[in-house]
């Protein structure tokens, strides 16, 4: 259903953490943080800075514990 609304040309708004589903469906990305707008543009290029920044997050974490 979402491919057939996207060829009517249709906006779309998208809420999801399924990275995979957002990779092959969105055409641009708005990524948020606590409201905080992290960044936009090409779902490839936001989807890459986010799992940078939890890698990190995640990291970071993992040494304060250490």
């Amino acid at each position: 259903k979402m491919k057939e609304l996207m060829t009517q040309a249709r906006g779309i708004v998208l809420v999801s953490h399924g990275l995979g589903l957002i990779r092959t469906m969105a055409t641009e990305v708005l990524w948020l943080d606590k409201g905080r707008v992290m960044g936009y543009g090409d779902p490839a290029e936001i989807i890459d800075q986010y799992t940078e920044s939890v890698q990190a997050h995640t990291k970071a974490a993992t040494n304060d514990t250490a």
